[in-house]
């Protein structure tokens, strides 16, 4: 595999940084670029850490689907076209 091109490295640090102040005010980096190889080796991503009480308020979780989103999946409606035939 190759590594991330000079292009892709000006593209991820044009994004800028986000700061948070959860232990003092630091810098994150918007996008971060991330190799197979580096990411086997241990390399993580640079976010806030967990904030007491919260969890992780880096990312947003999903809304969880409820049991009347589930029957409006492909899986169903190609079944219910099984049944036509």
């Amino acid at each position: 595999m190759n590594p991330p091109t000079r292009d892709m490295g000006e593209e991820a640090a044009s994004a800028g940084f986000d700061t948070s102040n959860e232990l003092g005010p630091r810098k994150y980096p918007r996008i971060q670029l991330f190799t197979l190889e580096g990411l086997l080796n241990g390399k993580k991503v640079d976010c806030p850490p967990f904030v007491a009480g919260q969890g992780n308020v880096t990312f947003r979780r999903a809304p969880v689907a409820g049991m009347e989103d589930r029957s409006k999946t492909k899986a169903s409606s190609i079944h219910e076209l099984e049944d036509e035939w």
